[in-house]
């Protein structure tokens, strides 16, 4: 029997588009029309921007397999990205891990 996550993304393993764990998702169109139950729940997820890691979690998926379902909503303009937004207390690389390692806690 194939793997459930090779059945969703359609043996796609790699996104089409550069994503990172980090990088803010929000939807753009709201109807779900076409889409697998992950995909409708990525679109229902993103009203708010949400990070790919969180999108992941969320869905209790591996991060690969959510880059890949945002891809595809990318390439149908259902969603879009955007770099989170970084103040001068986060602007090092480490500050930035830390806080996106605590807020992947809190999930």
């Amino acid at each position: 029997m194939p793997d459930r996550w090779f059945v969703i993304t359609g043996g796609r393993t790699r996104p089409d588009h550069a994503l990172d764990a980090i990088t803010l998702v929000v939807t753009e169109r709201g109807d779900t029309a076409g889409l697998q139950g992950e995909e409708a729940r990525i679109i229902a997820l993103c009203h708010r921007p949400l990070a790919v890691a969180e999108i992941a979690a969320r869905l209790e998926a591996p991060l690969g397999v959510t880059k890949v379902l945002i891809s595809r909503l990318l390439d149908e303009h259902r969603v879009h990205t955007r770099a989170p937004a970084l103040t001068a207390a986060s602007d090092d690389k480490a500050r930035l891990c830390e806080r996106v390692l605590r807020g992947l806690q809190k999930l």
